[in-house]
This record gives C-alpha cells, structure tokens and sequence, in this order.
C-alpha cells in the first residue's frame, strides 16, 4: 500500500511539473495579461520570488528566471539607503547567480532588501498614534563638538545616556488582554548579517515570539509570552492575520484554555525553578479586537548610526479607545565587528544599552498593563 501511494505521489508531481514547466516558457516569455491569469504563469511568478531555486527548472530557464529576477531589481536609492542591503547590486547578483550553483544563497547577499511590515490599527476613525520627534541638536551633533573624533564607543554610550529608557506615562491595572499592532516577519540569517535592510534589529532579535515562527508557529509562541503560565499573565493575547490590508478583517485570538485536556505539558520557570505545567494555548479566529490596549514598535535612525554599528529601537504601549502612547520603550544596540559575516556585523549578537541587565519587550509590557490577580 505505501508503495503504492508513493508511486501515485511521484506520477502526481511529475505530471504538475512538466505542466508547469511546458507553460513557463509561454508565460515568462511572453507575459500578457491574459498569461498573467493562468496557473502556469503564477506558478512562474513564485519560481522567481523564490529565487529561481528550482532544480526542476531547465539551465535556460533557470538563465530567464535569474535575468528576470535581476531586471526586477530596483535600483539602489540614495535617499533610501537603509532599505537596501550593504553590498546590494543587481548586476553582481545576476553575475554571482550565473558563476555558481543552483542553490547558492549567498549570492542573495546582493539582492537584499528591507520588506516592509505594516501595522493594523483596529479602529480606523481614531486619530493615529504620534511618535516622539528626536532631540535637537542630535547627540552625535553635541558629541562632535566636545570630542574631534568621535567613536563608535563614545556615540554608544552617549545614546543610552541620553536618549534610552523606559518612559511610563500611565500604568493600568486589571488588564485582560493585549494586541499586537504590527506584527512581525522572522528575520533570516542574511538580513541580521546586514548592516541596513533590518529596520529595527533589537526588535527582532529579542522578540521570542518572532524568532523560527511562522503561520500557526507563530500564534503558539505568541500565546507563550503573553497567556502561557507561567511567563504570560493575560487571560488573551490578539494578533491580525495579515492580508495585506490596512485595517484586519480578521483577529487571531489566543486564549487559556484551562479546559484543555490534552494532557501536554511545558516547562516553565517558578520561584528560580524549572517546574512542568499544563499547557493552555489555544486559539480561534474572531471578528474584532477585544483588546483595550495594543503594541507596536518601529526602529530609529540617527546620524551615522549605522556606520558605527548602531540600531535604535522603539516599543510603543497604545490604549487604542485613543490611539494615545501610555508608554514607550527606547533602546539602542550595538554590534562587534564579526568576522564570520560578509558585511562584518550580526545583529542577533550586539549588545543593548542595559546589558547585561535585558529586560524582553514582553516583560516591559507586562511591567506596564498588570494583568488581573488570580
């Protein structure tokens, strides 16, 4: 029977990829609006969002998708500069594609750029959130008039002197949930390598919900930091399901399920103590936020920060009645010179204003919006 069933699979995926790879040809050759339509183009369409990785791609189709994939390539802006990765290049990422292998992802070094990751405000008649403008004159521009040379040591630590903190504006007690605003994309190895393309690294480091997750991953690990005895304290935790529209149609609601009778269990820390507790995660599509409160964040520039190695870092606490900031959260970090790297940094590694004292995104929000005693 099972060879049976893997006789049917590979008839089944022999047979799609020479019906995809028949019409690529149509479809990447000439591509009118009605090709654009069919299956074998948008088969084709992912083949080169992929990277033309495909072994089941010929060499000259594999040669159209790179040559494809390159011409698509914006050119580097100036004035954009941090969207675009340090050795981005259209042309030498067609030529690194072309001198090695089908799967040589390094070349993708030169084709990186910032994916922007937009936030889902759930109340669109409520004015938006207004974020702090930076000090006048800049630290760098105070730093520069004391010092001749200023060094990235220096420009660290006078950052975190002057600008890092928490600011809490307004703490609430009794809160019975959160929802996540923006939510965020898993950063791959090649962007925390980069010195531009991650908008914020801090961000994206240190957000454990975020790392390795994906789809429903994600939701489960969210539901860990912020439901999940023993380190999540509220009784939910709401994230959109991103569509790529400006407000979500719909929420994905993470509760405690204290019902559960699964019989798994995780393991937490108590008293100083790893101890093993039932597992409550569970979750369900809903309609709308529930949530009176919400997160989000963004990262920060200052001059010549990243030349230095320096990201800055923004997490905002919103009421979302009125879109008004009760808290807000700055941090910078700094990254070594690493000689593993092609750009010489890694994000994943630096270091924050307050090491090695770390205080996580989830635990200054929990400081902030106290959920109930149970």
């Amino acid at each position: 029977m099972k060879q049976l069933k893997f006789k049917f699979l590979s008839f089944s995926c022999g047979v799609l990829a020479a019906t995809v790879l028949a019409c690529v040809g149509f479809a990447s050759g000439a591509e009118t609006a009605n090709a654009a339509d069919t299956k074998a183009a948008q088969a084709w369409r992912k083949i080169v969002d992929d990277g033309c990785n495909s072994y089941a791609l010929s060499l000259g189709q594999y040669t159209e998708c790179i040559e494809q994939r390159a011409r698509e390539l914006p050119p580097l802006d100036p004035a954009k500069r941090e969207h675009f990765g340090e050795l981005y290049d259209p042309a030498r990422y067609l030529q690194c594609k072309k001198d090695g292998y089908r799967n040589d992802m390094g070349c993708d070094r030169y084709a990186l750029r910032r994916i922007e990751q937009p936030e889902y405000w759930p109340y669109p008649d409520v004015p938006p959130m207004k974020w702090p403008e930076p000090p006048t004159p800049s630290v760098y521009e105070q730093l520069k008039k004391k010092h001749l040379v200023v060094t990235a040591k220096d420009y660290f630590e006078a950052l975190c002197k002057a600008e890092a903190g928490e600011f809490v504006f307004k703490a609430v007690e009794n809160v019975d949930g959160i929802y996540e605003i923006r939510p965020s994309r898993r950063s791959t190895d090649r962007e925390f390598q980069d010195r531009y393309v991650l908008e914020d690294p801090w961000n994206a480091a240190s957000s454990g919900w975020r790392i390795f997750q994906t789809g429903w991953k994600y939701w489960d690990s969210f539901g860990g930091q912020f439901v999940q005895p023993n380190h999540g304290k509220f009784d939910f935790s709401e994230t959109p399901m991103t569509t790529g529209e400006k407000f979500p149609s719909r929420i994905v609601h993470v509760y405690r399920n204290t019902d559960s009778v699964s019989g798994r269990t995780i393991t937490s820390v108590l008293n100083g103590k790893f101890v093993q507790v039932p597992y409550v995660v569970a979750w369900k599509e809903v309609g709308n936020v529930s949530a009176n409160f919400g997160f989000t964040w963004r990262g920060i520039q200052r001059p010549h920060d990243r030349e230095m190695n320096i990201a800055g870092s923004e997490l905002a606490i919103v009421a979302l009645a009125s879109n008004e900031i009760i808290a807000l959260r700055r941090d910078f970090v700094q990254t070594g010179k690493s000689r593993n790297t092609p750009a010489g940094v890694n994000w994943e590694t630096a270091a924050p204003c307050g090491w090695p004292n770390i205080v996580l995104p989830s635990a200054f929000i929990h400081k902030v919006l106290k959920p109930h005693a149970r």
